[in-house]
């Protein structure tokens, strides 16, 4: 991928400068410069050939198809001219790819290799990104400053769900939309001028109901906000960011629960698959943060290279360019399983299985790119049992007592449940790996509100955190309300 020439019998194709030459070489010690054609003011990003076609992308003018025709480069035809892809996500084996302002593209991709063009769509409004869970999609409308939601069940009738409509041009161009993947019947906006957080209900469809509005740091930076499982991650700062943590977003009561000082060296910040993560620079890559306790983000990956990290189950993509680092999703993951080029500068990628057979897809600045791969585990297990996890307790809140459920799926003899205060303090061990083996399957826990000493702990919010083989595997909050 990303080829800068491409060789054709005795000819070769070059990009040189903004222009293709074609250079002829059946004397290799005297190539000869046969022609030249300027590309539409812009350098070529990758060409490729299939045999006298040439094909082209371009950064803003899609892909250009030549045919090399007696020594001369003849342009034939252009596929997405003027059009840059951008973000795109895949729904219900639909794929849409936004064009870079306004708009966007709709494929059928239920058949990877036989996708079929639904057209073009929303012309006159930007696509942000699609609520999988809630089975919506955030357009914002540039006519009348306004947010628009749309019920997306079935892509190709799009219904208006609900809009949120600011005040003027100023607010709207400056205001970003963030979501809880976790949390379908909630969006919040954030002002990057006033630095205000709002949230609102889109639970019923017109207008969204305005919930609270929060107060941010001055220091705020551009995409600094990540909102995951109704807590708010916040960079703020110069250079060396400090990380915000803002807890109570479930009961419309923001607090600060946590501020951690020097956290990362990158301001960008986004929630994949319940792990925080950041967005690097050309100096620093991205990060992977888990949140076993998430009042306190622990770094769980690093890339060795790659500004933008996606996580998809089993694998993260590490991306820097047109380039996509492989590595497996595990703790001591160090070196990528793969690496491949794109043909152009890729923005983000989507996976999807057909007849069993794995496909990658990516959104690229002149392209889609559709690649097909497999993917064997290096091991079956990690060392430790991998439970599965009832991320509840009941009730929730609660007042004296709740029960905690879990599930293992082996015996295990190294299993520990235990509770912190929202400032990370252990309060108390309600299971230990020194008790008898734990068998495989659900259990309950009940935690009767009380710390290590048995003496009733206060009002507030408590973390408890399950531990297999001394590693936090998952953790979840709870409310005590007396």
């Amino acid at each position: 991928g990303n080829m800068q020439y491409s060789i054709m019998d005795d000819t070769a194709i070059i990009l040189f400068s903004g222009s293709l030459q074609l250079i002829d070489f059946s004397d290799i010690y005297n190539p000869v410069l046969v022609d030249s054609s300027i590309g539409n003011g812009f350098s070529g990003l990758a060409c490729d050939s299939y045999e006298n076609n040439l094909y082209v992308s371009f950064t803003n003018y899609g892909i250009q198809h030549y045919e090399i025709q007696n020594n001369s480069i003849v342009h034939l035809e252009s596929y997405y001219d003027y059009e840059r892809f951008t973000i795109g996500t895949i729904h219900n084996n639909k794929l849409i790819a936004r064009k870079h302002r306004i708009g966007y593209y709709l494929f059928d991709i239920e058949d990877p290799l036989n996708h079929i063009e639904l057209g073009e769509w929303f012309d006159n409004k930007k696509f942000r990104f699609i609520h999988k869970q809630g089975n919506w999609m955030l357009l914002k409308n540039y006519e009348n400053f306004s947010n628009e939601i749309y019920d997306v069940i079935d892509l190709e009738n799009p219904i208006l769900r609900n809009t949120i409509t600011l005040d003027n041009q100023s607010d709207f161009a400056w205001t970003n939309c963030i979501i809880d993947e976790y949390d379908p019947n909630s969006i919040y906006l954030c002002n990057y001028l006033t630095n205000i957080l709002k949230k609102y209900d889109i639970s019923e469809p017109g207008e969204a109901v305005e919930l609270f509005e929060y107060g941010l740091p001055s220091t705020l930076n551009l995409n600094s906000i990540a909102v995951i499982n109704s807590i708010a991650y916040i960079t703020y700062g110069e250079d060396y960011y400090d990380l915000l943590v803002i807890d109570g977003l479930e009961q419309n009561v923001p607090f600060i629960a946590n501020d951690i000082y020097n956290f990362t060296q990158c301001r960008g910040l986004n929630g994949q698959e319940g792990y925080l993560t950041t967005r690097g620079t050309i100096y620093y890559t991205g990060q992977i943060f888990k949140l076993n306790n998430p009042l306190n983000p622990e770094l769980y990956f690093e890339p060795l290279w790659g500004t933008d990290i996606e996580i998809h189950d089993d694998l993260i993509f590490a991306k820097i360019y047109h380039i996509l680092g492989v590595y497996e999703n595990k703790p001591n993951s160090t070196e990528p399983i793969a690496i491949f080029n794109g043909l152009n500068y890729i923005y983000n990628i989507n996976l999807i299985e057909h007849n069993g057979i794995n496909y990658l897809i990516t959104n690229e600045m002149a392209n889609i790119g559709l690649f097909e791969y497999t993917y064997v585990p290096s091991s079956v297990d990690d060392e430790f049992p991998k439970p599965e996890i009832t991320l509840s307790n009941y009730p929730n809140p609660f007042n004296p007592e709740t029960t905690i459920s879990f599930s293992v799926k082996q015996n295990s003899d190294f299993v520990n449940l235990e509770i912190f205060n929202i400032k990370g303090q252990r309060v108390k061990q309600l299971v230990s790996d020194s008790a008898n083996q734990l068998s495989a399957g659900q259990h309950f826990v009940i935690w009767d509100g009380t710390d290590k000493n048995n003496q009733p702990v206060s009002s507030g919010i408590y973390m408890y955190q399950l531990k297999v083989d001394g590693k936090a595997i998952a953790g979840k909050k709870c409310l005590l309300l007396k």
